[in-house]
């Protein structure tokens, strides 16, 4: 818990774009932490799709816009926005959470991993799988090798959800 509050925070910190939670603040004292995050009211994008009279919101047009932010946040990460790579190894309908106009946000960076400027390609795990079965890339789940392909898989789980609404 605690290194995912630390990786939370690094993540947060330096990665500032319109499709990742903005986080305004956090105090850690002792085994205590507290993370203080910009107010997303939409909520999670899964609970809206499961959720009858939220689904309704959720026109084609605002599909679309969800799953066009939610890539361009991705591609900030995976290509060093933020001064490095970084994969959230979490992509999920869950960790997307929308903003009062239905714009996403992704949120839940704790799993995060940061990648250095001079490593290049497949990256492997070595501290076992992180992330939601069912989302992970077959790959990553038994090898643990891992790239922006890896979240396009899981981002691809994401469209189907909102194609299908389930």
């Amino acid at each position: 818990m605690h290194r995912a509050a630390e990786r939370e925070v690094r993540v947060l910190s330096r990665f500032r774009h319109p499709h990742i939670v903005s986080l305004l603040g956090f105090a850690i004292s002792g085994a205590d932490r507290c993370l203080v995050y910009e107010l997303l009211p939409g909520g999670a994008l899964d609970v809206a799709l499961q959720d009858d009279g939220r689904a309704g919101e959720l026109t084609w047009r605002v599909r679309a816009r969800v799953a066009a932010g939610v890539a361009k946040a991705l591609n900030y990460l995976h290509h060093g926005g933020g001064g490095e790579r970084c994969f959230h190894r979490d992509v999920k309908a869950a960790n997307i959470c929308l903003h009062a106009d239905l714009s996403p946000a992704l949120i839940d960076c704790g799993l995060a991993k940061h990648i250095p400027a001079e490593a290049g390609g497949l990256q492997t795990s070595t501290g076992g799988r992180f992330g939601t079965p069912g989302y992970m890339c077959p790959r990553y789940a038994n090898g643990g090798a891992f790239d922006d392909k890896s979240e396009a898989y899981s981002f691809g789980i994401v469209l189907l959800e909102l194609i299908t609404g389930e």
